[in-house]
């Protein structure tokens, strides 16, 4: 299965069109939208990838979009002639070699006026990491997300808690209350996932919650188990927990579970 095919079926489930899907975290953000627009395959719906945070361009893969638009203009984003799957940000920084992201607001109002069925977005950056904690002024969800997806890549893990694996490390053993040099273990992921101020903090109250484990491929089969079972028990207020690897083929969910109804794969 698919990231763009799992979110297709809930949202059909839910009878939630259109969707603003707002990703934050660490280890697969850039990945998930290049995923999801790689496997977009509904030819009667237009789909906007975007940011509120800074990206690099898309060198490697403009020939995923049928536009990309570099532009603080909002009109250019509503009428995108002739496009199916498109990428656009505000502004360039050329100093940093970037992409500036809008403002959420702007996301905000787009989503509202049902010019894109689907607008996916990253919300903050974490410098490669595959795993952090937030500085004060992020994570940028847009009030009216349909849908937050918090993303901890499993490179990481069983690794000293540092500033090597860890983005924003200080903040992040304030948060897990952990010290720099233990070992980044199950109980750790679970306090950073639970926590108020954690991986889902600022989401929108009534957006659903999504917990997405990358870099699956990075630990061994029993492992994962363990931490697939392990999460399922003990993360709270989540609507999905899915399990994925984007280094592999597109269809690329190992397993997922909806706590509530106890469905697995």
């Amino acid at each position: 299965m698919t990231i763009f095919e799992f979110f297709n079926n809930i949202d059909i489930e839910k009878n939630t069109s259109p969707k603003l899907i707002s990703l934050s975290g660490g280890g697969g953000k850039t990945s998930f939208l290049y995923n999801y627009a790689k496997t977009f395959n509904n030819s009667f719906q237009k789909l906007l990838i975007t940011s509120t945070t800074k990206m690099y361009y898309p060198n490697n893969y403009e020939s995923i979009f049928d536009k990309i638009i570099i532009s603080s203009n909002i009109n250019e984003l509503i009428s995108p002639e002739n496009a199916k799957i498109v990428f656009a940000m505000k502004s360039e920084d050329k100093e940093k070699n970037k992409l500036i992201g809008f403002d959420k607001s702007l996301l905000e109002t787009l989503f509202m006026k049902n010019i894109y069925d689907t607008i996916v977005s990253e919300s903050d950056g974490a410098r490669g990491k595959s795993i952090k904690a937030y500085a004060y002024y992020e994570p940028n969800h847009p009030s009216n997300a349909t849908d937050i997806v918090g993303i901890i890549g499993l490179s990481s893990y069983k690794k000293n808690i540092n500033a090597d694996n860890v983005h924003r490390v200080h903040n992040f053993t304030e948060i897990t209350n952990t010290k720099v040099g233990e070992v980044l273990n199950i109980d750790v992921l679970v306090s950073l996932i639970n926590s108020n101020i954690g991986l889902f903090k600022n989401s929108p109250e009534n957006a659903s919650k999504h917990l997405l484990i990358n870099q699956c491929d990075t630990v061994d089969e029993f492992e994962l188990e363990y931490i697939f079972n392990t999460l399922k028990d003990k993360i709270e207020n989540v609507y999905s927990i899915i399990f994925c690897s984007f280094l592999e083929s597109s269809d690329i969910i190992k397993y997922f579970i909806f706590p509530e109804q106890k469905m697995t794969l």
